[in-house]
């Protein structure tokens, strides 16, 4: 197929250096590699993200070559960086020039991400009216339930078919249009199998859980002070490696905290020797924030190609099958978290041993970026022959 993609689209000098999403940059990435790979043909029509002048560097943004991949042909949509006119003159940019793009060239589909950017529910207008099948993927925005869905379903009006990161929000999307679950994925499995005839305990040592990805508000960040409070209250041999930005007021509250360490931005490289060497990892992400049932936490997938233990709070948009892979408490309150990491780390050898066969098996059969490509390809197929 022949595929427009529209939204965040950064080279990885651009999210090491640039403020944004790297989580959404990431994912998006990783799924366009695995369609190019697989034969299908790319164009994205994307931005850079810049802060608003006088804060960010210029008062115009426009294309920078280090920003973007050289994967695929990358079309930049230039803005200037002032406060409410960045949104307007995007949401006059995107449609026009999509609208460009579709009329010179024949294209298969458009694929959008996120949906909920309101220049991309234009695009999805251009598209349609282009007779394009558009397929919107969902992520982040508000709990659907505050408006009965009503945003939501108008945003996806024109589209051919739904995608959801949400598993919940796969299950509960009340308009008659087919939809699809693709909440995330890696590209390599990267377990060792665990040594069964000694613990880390049984050595003497901390056990050390990392936490990828930013840490405020919607990303748990009261639940893990209130978790790392309890661990200091029991004694616990834990220490909790942080790896990704945080606010300085983050820094400050966590800094207080002495089984805390701030690793900050750190490279992949950095980041997968951290990986290797830590005992586990913890997802803090709070279900009472309730945007979170539309959202995915997408480092989920990172975290279990280890094959390690994740220990994780209970969140609804998480698919059926994480209940047997994660080590999630149903109470979803700190000090179920810290009870779920006590029985982590006294795990018998046995037990560490069988939960990584288990997610080993899981996850190169299905979250694979090769295998989530290919099954989202597929299913785009379908949906456009029955229309």
């Amino acid at each position: 197929m022949r595929i427009l993609y529209c939204g965040p689209n950064a080279s990885d000098i651009a999210q090491a250096t640039r403020h944004g999403d790297v989580a959404a940059s990431r994912w998006a990435y990783s799924l366009l590699r695995a369609l190019a790979d697989q034969g299908h043909e790319i164009v994205a029509l994307t931005h850079t993200h810049e802060r608003i002048w006088p804060r960010g560097e210029k008062l115009w943004r426009s294309r920078d070559e280090r920003y973007f991949p050289r994967d695929w042909p990358c079309i930049d949509v230039p803005y200037p960086a002032i406060y409410k006119l960045r949104e307007a003159w995007l949401n006059w940019a995107y449609p026009l020039k999509a609208r460009r793009i579709l009329e010179a060239s024949k294209f298969d589909a458009v694929l959008l991400y996120n949906c909920m950017e309101p220049y991309q529910v234009a695009v999805q207008h251009v598209a349609r009216g282009a007779r394009i099948p558009v397929f919107p993927v969902i992520l982040d925005g508000d709990d659907p339930r505050k408006d009965v869905w009503a945003k939501l379903k108008a945003d996806t009006l024109e589209s051919a078919g739904v995608v959801f990161v949400s598993f919940w929000a796969k299950v509960k999307y009340p308009a008659s249009k087919p939809t699809c679950h693709l909440d995330g994925g890696d590209e390599v499995w990267r377990g060792s199998a665990p040594e069964q005839s000694k613990t880390m305990r049984d050595q003497g040592k901390e056990f050390s859980f990392v936490h990828t990805g930013s840490l405020d508000y919607w990303r748990g960040l009261d639940f893990f002070e209130k978790v790392a409070e309890i661990v200091a209250m029991r004694n616990m041999p834990i220490r909790f490696l942080l790896c990704g930005r945080i606010s300085e007021d983050a820094r400050d509250r966590l800094l207080r905290h002495r089984s805390v360490e701030l690793k900050g931005f750190v490279s992949d490289q950095e980041l997968d020797k951290i990986c290797r060497k830590a005992f586990g990892f913890v997802n803090v992400r709070e279900p009472s924030v309730g945007d979170n049932i539309l959202n995915y936490p997408s480092k989920l997938p990172r975290c279990l190609s280890y094959g390690k233990p994740v220990v994780s709070t209970w969140v609804d948009s998480f698919a059926p099958e994480y209940r047997d892979l994660l080590y999630a408490n149903n109470t979803n309150n700190p000090d179920g978290f810290v009870d779920e990491l006590k029985r982590v780390i006294q795990e018998p050898p046995l037990a560490l041993k069988t939960r990584y066969d288990l997610i080993r098996d899981w996850f190169v059969a299905s979250r694979l970026w090769s295998v989530q490509a290919s099954r989202l390809a597929a299913w785009m197929k379908e949906v456009i022959l029955e229309a």
